[in-house]
């Protein structure tokens, strides 16, 4: 959904898309707290809340942001991004003490409204397009900022790394509360593994879009998928002492946390503005994709091995594949 999205949001306006999303977002929450059987939970949330709430608002709200910006374009992006990780950080806890108080469905179902209000309030700065939008929503892919095929083979180039990268990413992430708990850590301890984790990610998601503006993203994305490599490799050749282990999830987020934004930015470098949202949003619909199997895989290596390193072992030879693709991007760099 967030393809299509992307791509008639190119064509038109962002508006109208941000108001649908809004919207769909909250009335998937709403309905979600009103099932009565699981078919309606998994029909009402993952179309509403999935498919248009989460389609709008990663790629095509990343793409629009770029196009008010001349100047530190990529540090705009980086925030947008932001948005769904501190999310990901304050809501449960808001909806843990709403649960509490009001039990899961009214606080499902006030927590959507509240959604609903903040978004379309919010889209209300998006009735404006911004002047890039005018001045070029009709430009071909032939006027690209770089012939129309070398684009095109950079995309798929940047696509291919970033399927590998949040393959073995997300072996990671998903399992490595459960790979900390293996090791003998405690519940507690383990559980800080992964916000050190999502909190570096952060620090370094706005830290990459002031380098890439900066640096040419080829090299930013070299730099720091070894640095997740390194992550990686920290957290499981350290003798599952929880110190080591939380500096190696330290560094793979802030690893993890800066590709987005450096990706995102050479696609919109190399794309005109009336179709970088397409294109990024193709692009993202790979990571999304990559997320799902490297969850799954995580979770089919640990129940084939009966051990959780030969998981992050996968996880380091995916992104080892992954920086060998980036480095095709810096030798073809435009």
């Amino acid at each position: 959904m967030g393809l299509v999205i992307g791509r008639l949001a190119d064509r038109y306006s962002f508006a109208p898309f941000s108001l649908i999303g809004g919207i769909a977002i909250g009335l998937g929450l709403w309905a979600s707290s009103r099932v009565s059987s699981p078919w309606q939970l998994y029909t009402f949330y993952p179309l509403l809340v999935g498919a248009i709430g989460q389609g709008t608002f990663f790629g095509p709200i990343t793409v629009n942001a770029s196009r008010w910006f001349d100047r530190n374009r990529a540090l705009a992006m980086a925030i947008v991004l932001c948005g769904q990780g501190l999310g990901g950080l304050v809501a449960p806890i808001v909806l843990r003490m709403l649960a509490e108080n009001l039990g899961w469905r009214d606080a499902m179902a006030f927590y959507g409204l509240v959604c609903s209000f903040l978004i379309v309030g919010l889209s209300v700065i998006f009735l404006c397009a911004p002047a890039a939008l005018n001045e070029f929503s009709r430009v071909p892919l032939s006027c690209c900022s770089v012939p129309g095929r070398t684009a095109l083979r950079i995309w798929a180039n940047a696509s291919s790394a970033l399927f590998f990268l949040n393959t073995g990413s997300f072996i990671v992430i998903t399992h490595i509360v459960a790979y900390g708990e293996e090791a003998g850590l405690s519940p507690v301890a383990s559980a800080s593994l992964l916000t050190a984790l999502l909190g570096s990610t952060l620090i370094s998601r706005i830290a990459g879009g002031v380098i890439v503006d900066r640096i040419n993203p080829h090299n930013v994305i070299w730099f720091f998928v070894l640095a997740i490599i390194f992550g990686v490799l920290s957290i499981v050749v350290t003798d599952k002492k929880f110190v080591y282990m939380g500096l190696g999830a330290i560094i793979f987020g802030l690893g993890y946390g800066a590709i987005f934004p450096a990706f995102a930015s050479l696609v919109r470098r190399v794309f005109p503005v009336s179709v970088a949202g397409t294109w990024i949003s193709a692009m993202f619909l790979f990571a999304f994709i990559a997320a799902a199997c490297g969850s799954w895989l995580g979770g089919a290596i640990r129940d084939q091995l009966d051990d959780y390193v030969y998981a992050f072992v996968a996880a380091t030879i995916l992104a080892c594949v992954s920086l060998m693709l980036s480095y095709n991007l810096v030798r073809r760099k435009p």
